[in-house]
C-alpha cells in the first residue's frame, strides 16, 4: 500500500504479505500519517502485489483529498468490478510464432492511453501497443484488440499486461496481468 502526493512524492509505504493461492480476497484496516503544506492537497492511494521478484502484476488506486484539519468525508468506493476483461488471450496461455492475439474491455480512469505489454519476469517490455482513449470516456468501457508482435530466442515465461497512466500525479491508475508462456 502506498500513498503519493500530487507532486509525486511518496508519503507512506507499508508492505503486507498476501498467500493469493489461499485467499482471493484481502480486508484490513490501515491508520496512514500525513502532514500537508496547504489546507488540502491532491493524493493517490495505491494498493498494489508483486510476484516475488519485484514485478508489479496488479494495481488498483484511487485519489483522495488530504486535508491539514477537518472532519473526514469518505465517499463511497464506486463500482468494485474489475477493470480489464480479457476475452483473449486466456491466464497461462502458450503464444508461438511471434505474435499473440490480445482482445478485451476496459473501464477507463481518464484520457490517457491504454497500454498493453509483454513483459518477461525479468522486467524486459518484448511487445507494447498504445491504445488511443477517447475524450470524455471516463468511467466508460473501451473494447481493444490487437496482435502483440514478439521476438524471443527460447520459450520464455512473461505477462500480459494491461495499464493507464495516472493523469494527474505520476504512475499507473490500474495494471492488470496475467500470466503467458511466449515460443518462438
Amino acid at each position: 500500500m502506498e500513498l503519493y502526493r500530487e507532486d509525486g512524492t511518496l508519503i507512506f509505504r507499508e508492505l503486507m504479505p498476501f498467500y493469493a493461492d489461499i485467499f482471493k480476497w484481502a480486508y484490513f484496516t490501515l491508520d496512514i500519517p500525513f502532514e500537508t503544506s496547504a489546507a488540502a492537497e491532491l493524493a493517490r492511494l495505491q494498493v498494489s502485489t508483486d510476484d516475488g521478484k519485484g514485478n508489479t502484476v496488479a494495481l488498483g488506486a484511487v485519489h483522495l483529498l488530504l486535508q491539514s484539519e477537518g472532519f473526514e468525508a469518505i465517499n463511497p468506493p464506486g463500482s468494485l468490478d474489475e477493470r480489464c476483461i480479457l476475452l483473449t488471450p486466456l491466464a497461462g496461455t502458450t503464444a508461438s510464432g511471434g505474435s499473440l492475439t490480445v482482445a478485451g474491455e476496459y473501464r477507463l480512469f481518464n484520457v490517457q492511453p491504454l497500454i498493453v505489454e509483454l513483459v518477461t519476469e525479468d522486467g524486459a517490455i518484448v511487445a507494447s501497443q498504445w491504445f488511443t482513449v477517447p475524450g470524455g470516456a471516463n468511467g466508460n468501457p473501451m473494447t481493444f484488440s490487437a496482435d502483440l508482435a514478439y521476438s524471443v530466442d527460447v520459450p520464455t515465461s512473461a505477462r500480459l499486461v494491461v495499464r493507464q497512466f495516472d493523469e494527474r500525479i505520476n504512475g499507473n491508475m490500474y495494471l492488470y496481468s496475467q500470466p503467458v508462456t511466449l515460443n518462438p
